[in-house]
Order: structure tokens, then sequence, then C-alpha cells
């Protein structure tokens, strides 16, 4: 059996910010965002506005604010999200480059993990 760990999400590298995660350990995911000048086929592109009503959902159940208490950067707002892996469709688009290169041999039995690093630290007293 083979396993493969894979990073996934915003973080401080990439979008400058880590996605919120509670003591009880839920959390929302939140993609990377897209490099600039990406171009999308019609209909595929997907923006970070997508995700505020599950960020507010958190915000509302740990009496939060997305902006002010867990300072989501307002500038994602204006960038796409690079969806990979796209979990809607169930689809990793590194297929062979970088990551992707230890995925392609893998079979069954085999484990695929994502990961990502979420804070705790705006709503840690308030949980």
């Amino acid at each position: 059996m083979k396993a493969l760990l894979v990073r996934i999400g915003v973080d401080q590298t990439y979008g400058r910010w880590n996605a919120p995660v509670d003591a009880e350990r839920h959390f929302v995911y939140v993609p990377i965002p897209e490099e600039r000048g990406t171009h999308f086929h019609p209909g595929l592109e997907r923006r970070y506005g997508e995700l505020l009503p599950a960020l507010q959902d958190f915000c509302r159940v740990h009496d939060c604010d997305l902006f002010d208490d867990l300072r989501f950067p307002q500038e994602l707002l204006e960038c796409p999200m690079h969806l990979d892996p796209d979990f809607e469709r169930l689809t990793y688009g590194d297929v062979g480059g970088r990551r992707g290169a230890g995925m392609v041999d893998m079979g069954e039995g085999d484990l695929l993990v994502f990961y990502g690093i979420c804070a705790r630290s705006a709503i840690t007293n308030r949980s």
C-alpha cells in the first residue's frame, strides 16, 4: 500500500489567510487563489464570494465577524479560486505534474490524503 499526503487550501503562503476551524473540528474549506491571468472555459471560473454563505454561517455559530475577527482578506473576493481538488466534481488537475506525479501510479487500496492548515485563534475564547 502507498500513501500520499497533499496539502490543499488557502494558507499564509497562498492567500495570506488560514481558514477557520473550531474546537469540535468543524471548518470551512477555502481553496487557494488562482494565478492572476488564468483563462477559464466559459462557466468554470469560481469566485470566493461563493464561499461567503458558508463562512458567514460559521461566524454566526461562533459569534464572530469574518473580516474583523477572522481577518478574511477582502482582496480574495476579487480573485478566482483554484479548485484543486474540486470536491464537487471529484477531480484533481495536477496529473503527472509536481504533486500529481506521485498519484499516477496509485491504485486500489492506496491512500490519498488531502490536508490543510486552519486557524482557531480568533474564535478560541468564543466557542
